[in-house]
């Protein structure tokens, strides 16, 4: 089951009674992938299966891409939160709507409250990045990147085009942002405008105001947090992650969001131009996402002669959010990692620390490096050395050359009986020297009795 982005809103202002934003970019999100170009388009291989939980829009084709928006997704009579949970922790890109207007509504503007005078509750939009936020720093999670959309203040009616309109239609969009020449005026392809629509025009967006985030409080959500950590704990994470997550503040919290490259509303003259935007980019990094992970450890499973053997010593030895990395390196056998010297256990270790860093502090997984190597120590040695420490050694026998591991394999040690009352027991003779004499001695008497 996968869900190649959840798309996080506030109703109020990004959803049905505003203006509407998560909606189009979760559908253009989804007509992008089979409509639009081919680069855009998911591989077979990443198509995954629909959220069972979920419910599925109609029509829906396999090949599209599959958006979480909870509206559309929310079976009748789930709760929104059970939704949530399901929905966030399958998807593979978290797709926040941060919006701030200037009286201090919108899904980050409203944050601006919690704290003031005491004020708190659980709010809806700050429990998903929370949420979201700590999955993406989870070892093995399916979130993998952060795509924020930050919105300011939508601009009056009409002012996009003023300078246009004012004087016959003489002027230009003031943005360098592509858009195609139509008479004497540049429009967009795909706007209000460009369809001759003149009668409603375009509306484009103010810049997200940086400037009101001091505003955050610098403590905790109390009421937030505590659900978060609940539902953290019912997703697996360990104690002592859940209780570092808890006491992140609001402030802490948006700033650990904004840190990732998302798309500015105020670089788009309007909605329309702003949603195909926003469709292109999630697309962009869900199909990045993919070439960086490679392929999925199912099939490397699946795909390669030995890496059902390398996805077994990882699970046993407690490194299975590993695969990824060994996928992407095509360790594919144990006799390739056996390999390894301590140098590149160390780069494969800080690429780990890239991938999934905790806390922002490199080298606050020092233990994990540990774990690494300590396992890698045991393919060598499997059976530990028992005189003068060299003696008696042996390596893990699954290190050795596919080879010499075939030159040992017998599919023939079985008794006599056994071999002569199976179904392949011709077979099974000629393949063993001593059944194969006992067949011939068979025979022969046979041919001399008849």
């Amino acid at each position: 089951e996968l869900m190649h982005a959840f798309v996080s809103y506030r109703v109020s202002t990004e959803g049905g009674g505003g203006n509407g934003l998560s909606g189009r970019i979760s559908e253009r999100i989804r007509s992008l992938s089979i409509d639009g170009e081919k680069e855009l388009q998911i591989p077979r291989h990443g198509w995954g299966v629909w959220l069972q939980s979920a419910k599925q829009p109609e029509p829906f084709r396999p090949e599209e891409a599959k958006v979480f928006l909870d509206k559309d997704c929310l079976q009748d009579g789930q709760s929104w939160l059970a939704g949530f949970i399901q929905g966030l922790s399958a998807s593979m890109i978290f797709v926040p709507l941060l919006s701030w207007t200037e009286d201090d509504r919108g899904s980050v503007g409203e944050l601006a409250k919690i704290g003031v005078n005491g004020f708190d509750r659980v709010d809806n939009v700050l429990l998903e990045l929370i949420i979201a936020m700590a999955l993406r720093e989870e070892p093995g999670a399916a979130v993998q990147a952060v795509l924020p959309v930050l919105i300011g203040q939508a601009k009056p009616a009409g002012d996009v085009l003023k300078s246009s309109v004012a004087g016959g239609g003489q002027g230009a969009f003031s943005r360098k942002d592509g858009s195609a020449t139509a008479g004497n005026m540049r429009v967009r392809r795909g706007s209000l405008a460009a369809s001759g629509n003149l009668s409603n025009p375009v509306k484009g967006f103010e810049a997200f105001p940086f400037h009101k985030l001091g505003r955050l409080s610098d403590e905790p959500s109390k009421e937030t947090s505590a659900k978060a950590g609940k539902i953290l704990r019912q997703l697996g994470l360990g104690e002592h992650k859940v209780q570092e997550v808890m006491t992140r503040s609001v402030k802490t919290v948006v700033d650990q969001v904004l840190r990732n490259q998302g798309v500015q509303a105020s670089d788009w003259d309007d909605e329309d131009g702003l949603v195909t935007e926003c469709g292109m980019r999630v697309l962009k990094t869900v199909l990045n996402e993919m070439r960086r992970l490679r392929s999925d450890p199912k099939y490397f499973e699946q795909g390669r002669p030995m890496g059902s053997e390398v996805l077994e010593w990882l699970q046993k030895a407690n490194l299975r959010s590993y695969a990824p990395l060994f996928v992407h390196h095509r360790l594919d056998s144990l006799d390739y990692v056996a390999r390894l010297d301590k140098a590149k256990l160390s780069m494969l270790f800080d690429e780990y620390e890239e991938l999934y860093p905790r806390s922002g502090q490199k080298g606050a997984m020092g233990g994990e490096l540990a774990k690494l190597k300590k396992a890698h120590s045991k393919l060598l040695y499997r059976t530990p050395p028992r005189l003068l420490g060299l003696i008696g050694a042996r390596p893990d026998e699954r290190t050795q050359p596919i080879s010499a591991r075939l030159e040992r394999y017998r599919d023939t040690e079985a008794s006599g009986m056994a071999a002569l009352t199976s179904g392949n027991c011709v077979e099974l003779f000629h393949t063993n020297g001593v059944l194969r004499w006992v067949w011939v001695a068979l025979w022969g008497g046979y041919a001399a009795f008849w």
